[in-house]
């Protein structure tokens, strides 16, 4: 059981783009990597943001790194804003299980990729 102002639940290990905060994981992985981020604050934001961007928030003193998890179970006070992949969810808690079937994700080619030569 951990307490914290954040956690950041994952298969893969980039985080709002490029930002490695799970180095060590793979989209692949069949469980989660969890990531607690403990202390609250406008300091400690900062704190987490610059380690972050340093590709080292799973190893800042601040936070709990969980590399690997079956099941995660999130709850709060009622007035508590949760988001999934940046989205307001309005759910009073969330719960998050690993399963064993495989998704297949299809996306667009970049642009540059697409450009017919002129």
């Amino acid at each position: 059981l951990y307490s914290g102002v954040g956690i950041i639940i994952m298969n893969g290990s980039l985080y709002g783009g490029p930002y490695k905060v799970a180095p060590d994981r793979q989209l692949s992985d069949p469980l989660f990597a969890v990531i607690v981020l403990i202390n609250p604050g406008a300091r400690n934001a900062i704190s987490y943001a610059f380690a972050m961007l340093r590709g080292r928030l799973h190893k800042h003193g601040g936070v709990k790194y969980i590399k690997s998890a079956t099941s995660v179970e999130v709850t709060g006070p009622p007035n508590v804003v949760y988001q999934t992949d940046g989205d307001k969810t309005d759910v009073p808690a969330l719960h998050a299980r690993s399963g064993s079937c495989r998704v297949q994700l299809i996306a667009s080619p970049p642009p540059e990729l697409t450009k017919t030569p002129s």
